[in-house]
């Protein structure tokens, strides 16, 4: 019951009030996370299911499930907000280009209602996909370098993104794992330190009974003391679970 109890639907598995008239990806930038919850509840609103990515509930891989939701949607949302696609962005604009899945821009949160409008009707006639469609693939020239040329765009066609922003997300990668292990040990030592200090005092009190009764009891104090903060050193300890999240700054 208590598993059942903690589980949730992730984003694009949430029922719409209603049978879905159609189910879109809504793609967005980090600074404008806020609005696009905004943005989602209207499109929820409205009984347009929507999947988008979630920071608080991070997928195992995101590219691979960014791209395949893109791919398979009835049409992509892009919430530019006036600005050109970031270079996390792009890919998945790309993919539902290749995919022929119509891509809508939405300049701005006003102009959400003439969207929705188009997505009931099926009117696709504000669709940019056609700027996003990737260019051909190099033909190669027979020899190994040409064959190799052509490997290297392929995969990063295949893997969606450009040869910089792998550079960043492998960077960003490192430093998650790096801060995920210096977590871990803050809070293994944050968890056995309390129980090591209560023994060490309760050692020492023992061993003062048959010194001085003023400094066993002293002694005795400090541990009943640091036994007493011990669970709160516990729920600090807890701070340091869960893994660290730094592509916000892709």
């Amino acid at each position: 019951m208590y598993a059942a109890a903690r589980h949730h639907p992730r984003t694009h598995e949430r029922p719409t009030r209603r049978p879905a008239i159609a189910r879109v990806f809504l793609s967005y930038t980090r600074l404008d996370l806020r609005k696009a919850r905004k943005i989602a509840r209207r499109l929820w609103q409205s009984d347009v299911a929507v999947a988008m990515y979630n920071p608080h509930e991070p997928w195992d891989d995101p590219i691979r499930e960014m791209h395949a939701l893109a791919a398979s949607s009835t049409c992509v949302v892009w919430f530019s907000n006036g600005r050109p696609p970031t270079d996390w962005i792009l890919p998945e604009l790309e993919r539902a280009a290749s995919c022929e899945v119509p891509v809508l821009d939405l300049a701005s949160v006003t102009d959400l209602s003439g969207v929705i409008d188009a997505i009931r009707a099926g009117d696709w006639r504000r669709n940019v996909a056609d700027r996003f469609h990737p260019g051909p693939l190099p033909e190669p020239d027979g020899t190994v370098a040409g064959d190799l040329k052509k490997l290297e765009a392929l995969f990063y066609r295949q893997a969606g993104e450009r040869g910089e922003f792998i550079e960043k997300h492998a960077k960003l990668a490192r430093m998650e794992s790096n801060a995920d292990d210096d977590n871990r040990t803050l809070s293994l030592f944050f968890t056995c330190a309390p129980i090591a200090v209560c023994v060490v005092l309760l050692l020492l009190a023992l061993i003062a009974l048959f010194f001085s009764m003023s400094v066993a009891g002293l002694l005795l104090g400090l541990t009943l003391a640091c036994v007493a903060i011990t669970p709160r050193i516990w729920r600090y300890a807890n701070r340091f679970d869960g893994k660290t999240s730094l592509r916000h700054r892709l």
